[in-house]
């Protein structure tokens, strides 16, 4: 569709495996800072780098995807029927469930109006508009992992938008690379900017601290992945030799909490090991991350409403990754029959 070279990506790799230890620092983290429990997380947690290795894997395989597809409704399609009937199965499902967590009373609490903004807003992946359902948990936002969702939708918008703007610009396919990959290094930059200027601009405006956590800020990493894309048979090639300087930028971002090359050696990182960790292959055949990461954060919430974590945190853990993973289970299984 792009007349772009579709990378040969070797069907033995551990992506998945991949996507599942990220999800469990991210179950394991949200756990420790929603029971508020004093267990200390090294470097101050990693589920922010969990998240930006799901942005960079996103990256790269969702631009293999435009490039397989044979049409932008083809390419919308598969990102719709991806993304979609799981989300709106867990956030339908869960604003009903909790009723029974509600101190309102069932006729209340389903002619609330709360109610009704939280299905409203949500659908829409306006999350932040909404976060919590009537006398709740107190009110305190109920599916806190979500607000990722719009960002992954916001650059499935912007790639093939991105490649069509590139081939009006340049017409001739031997200079297209050249043009693409001058492309993402811009825009890589200006995420990189906002990313650093955005939350002083919040604090000194007074806006939103949220408006620093969209689509600008975390655009790099998903250019990262894209760039390896483009640039496949050079980078797979000699990966090898960015290694050790990628470990260092990662060491160094804990070290001093700069962020410029951070996408860029995060993504070296993930596709390193992605195809060298042959123990990991069969680890995750079906990716349930996705749905795992959907619903842990709600079933945490229900844990420690009835003190479980308070009483023992590592079973409470084991509990929500399992809960989890039969809920993803379900999903996955509904997901394969709307297909």
């Amino acid at each position: 569709m792009f007349d772009c070279a579709v990378p040969e990506i070797k069907k033995s790799n551990c992506f998945n495996a991949i996507r599942l230890f990220c999800c469990l620092i991210v179950i394991f983290e949200h756990a420790v800072v929603l029971t508020n429990l004093n267990i200390n997380l090294i470097g101050g947690g990693f589920r922010d780098l969990a998240v930006d290795v799901f942005f960079i894997i996103s990256g790269f395989w969702i631009t293999i995807s435009l490039f397989r597809s044979s049409s932008i409704k083809e390419y919308c399609i598969k990102r719709i029927t991806k993304i979609f009937p799981m989300y709106l199965i867990v956030i339908i499902t869960f604003s009903m469930l909790f009723f029974y967590f509600s101190d309102l009373s069932f006729s209340e609490y389903f002619a609330s109006s709360d109610f009704w903004k939280y299905l409203l807003w949500n659908v829409l992946t306006l999350n932040f508009i909404q976060p919590s359902l009537p006398n709740v948990f107190n009110n305190v936002p109920v599916n806190g992992s979500l607000w990722t969702i719009k960002v992954e939708i916001g650059f499935y918008i912007l790639l093939p938008i991105f490649f069509v703007l590139i081939g009006k610009i340049c017409k001739q396919t031997e200079k297209k690379t050249k043009y693409i990959n001058m492309g993402l290094m811009i825009f890589y930059f200006l995420s990189i900017v906002f990313d650093f200027f955005m939350p002083i601009v919040c604090k000194k405006l007074n806006l939103p601290t949220s408006l620093s956590n969209q689509l600008p800020a975390y655009l790099s990493y998903f250019i990262a992945g894209m760039f390896f894309v483009i640039n496949w048979d050079f980078l797979n090639q000699h990966i090898a030799k960015f290694i050790l300087p990628a470990i260092t930028v990662i060491i160094l971002h804990f070290l001093t909490k700069t962020s410029f090359l951070l996408p860029i050696a995060l993504c070296v990182f993930v596709m390193f090991f992605a195809f060298r960790l042959p123990l990991l292959n069969n680890i995750g055949k079906t990716d349930y991350s996705y749905g795992m990461y959907l619903v842990h954060y709600p079933i945490i919430l229900v844990l420690n409403y009835y003190n479980l974590f308070e009483s023992n945190f590592v079973v409470a853990i084991i509990a929500t990754i399992g809960i989890s993973f039969m809920f993803a289970y379900l999903l996955e299984i509904i997901q394969k029959k709307i297909k």
